[in-house]
């Protein structure tokens, strides 16, 4: 800059008037000795300016604990290195300075299993793409690191350079390591929760069948001997109390050997059409007598309406929620049947004016077991069985079941399924 200066200083002078006069060689030789002194005060100022801005990238680029750098892409093939950030102890081990060989920082240190990525990497490069890889650097603490290299192209003329940066993402990686181990671990607790369940439903199979068989012996004596004209009304009364505990318990064990069944897998579900107005019609004959002896009436409204399940245990799902609603409906109640269609929804519900239930224990009445606080009391025997069986058996149909309250008292259970094909009903 100097050097231009003073030669447009000189040419001024000659073709000045001044140079060709009067005026005298010295004067104008110190007029041009100002001017120079104040061309190089400028350049010095310059220069501690970009000076000042190299110092403060610098700066600003020790804060960064990413790799960045830019190569030069060469006609022949050659990748020559034309800047390396020097901060780059968490990407390589150690901090580097800008003259280390062209991608030193990352040939040198490449791990042998992802040889292939950085190989399509550096070919990206080479063709002038955008290009990224996550590989592993040997760094040179020999602390194996993952890191995620990424650039763009850039042209300046006929000149090809690659604008990159290399993060260090071995922490990533790490969680990424962990959730997997956490993923496998509840796998592992998921598979055996499923061999637990298996081996309760054995359990239940095999309990059940070696109660049944005792069950039905004492069961048929007891009543073999009430047929007994000759027996007392005190032994009478005594094996009306074994008949009905024994009929008790054969009614849990139906219960729990439906519930093992419930818990197999869908596909176990012998889908067939089924007309459910019927199954509910015929649920509703049958618990009549039982109803008509507490003083309770049935009001049965149906529409024809047919859904894919397995008739056995639709009509088994009837039966506990009748069972229900009679057991908890005061004499001279009223019990509502009703079976409705709702677009592609067959709806049952089943209506009664019992007890109901305490509005915050709503939602556990379909639990196994669990039995309504206003029940406990001995007036309301059952196995708290009834409605989780009603429950299971909607849900491996496709459906749900709810609970509430009715308007003007007693409880209201509302069955829906799907009015679909069997595929579509076990999705």
């Amino acid at each position: 800059m100097l050097l231009v200066a003073i030669g447009v200083l000189a040419q001024q002078w000659e073709l000045s008037p001044r140079s060709r006069g009067s005026a005298e060689p010295e004067v104008r030789m110190a007029e041009l000795q100002a001017e120079l002194a104040a061309e190089r005060r400028r350049a010095d100022a310059l220069a501690q300016e970009l000076a000042s801005v190299r110092d403060e990238f610098s700066r600003t680029m020790s804060r960064i604990n990413d790799l960045f750098w830019t190569v030069e892409i060469l006609p022949d093939g050659d990748i020559t290195l034309t800047y390396l950030s020097a901060n780059a102890s968490g990407v390589v081990g150690k901090d580097v300075q800008a003259g280390l060989d062209a991608l030193a920082f990352r040939e040198g240190l490449g791990h042998p299993d992802d040889a292939e990525a950085k190989a399509a990497f550096t070919a990206a490069m080479l063709a002038g793409e955008a290009a990224e890889v996550e590989e592993r650097l040997v760094g040179y603490d020999g602390v194996v690191r993952w890191t995620w290299s990424r650039g763009t192209p850039r042209r300046e003329g006929d000149r090809l350079f690659f604008d990159g940066v290399t993060t260090n993402i071995s922490e990533r990686h790490e969680l990424a390591a962990q959730r997997e181990h956490v993923l496998d671990r509840e796998r592992e607790q998921v598979a055996m929760l499923e061999e637990m369940h298996r081996s309760h439903d054995d359990f239940i199979a095999l309990a059940g069948h070696e109660l049944r068989t005792p069950l039905t012996v004492v069961q048929g004596y007891a009543e073999h001997l009430l047929d007994d004209p000759t027996m007392g009304r005190e032994q009478r009364a005594q094996l009306e109390i074994v008949v009905r505990r024994a009929r008790s318990m054969s009614d849990l064990i139906d219960d729990l050997f439906d519930l093992a069944k419930l818990n197999a897998p869908l596909g176990t579900v012998a889908f067939a059409p089924v007309d459910l107005d019927r199954v509910v019609e015929e649920a509703v004959l049958a618990h009549r007598r039982q109803a008509r002896q507490r003083g309770i009436t049935f009001t049965t409204t149906t529409e024809p309406l047919q859904v894919f399940g397995d008739r056995a245990r639709l009509r088994r799902m009837c039966d506990s929620l009748l069972d229900n609603a009679v057991k908890y409906s005061a004499s001279g109640g009223v019990v509502t049947v009703t079976v409705r269609g709702e677009e592609d929804t067959a709806v049952l519900e089943v209506a009664d004016q019992g007890i109901g239930i305490p509005s915050e224990e709503l939602s556990h009445v379909f639990e196994r077991l669990y039995r309504a606080t206003n029940t406990t009391d001995g007036r309301y025997p059952g196995t708290g069985l009834g409605l989780s069986i009603a429950l299971a058996t909607a849900e491996s149909h496709g459906g749900t079941a709810t609970a509430d309250n009715g308007p003007d008292g007693g409880a209201v259970f509302t069955v829906r399924l799907p009015l679909g094909r069997p595929e579509e009903a076990t999705d």
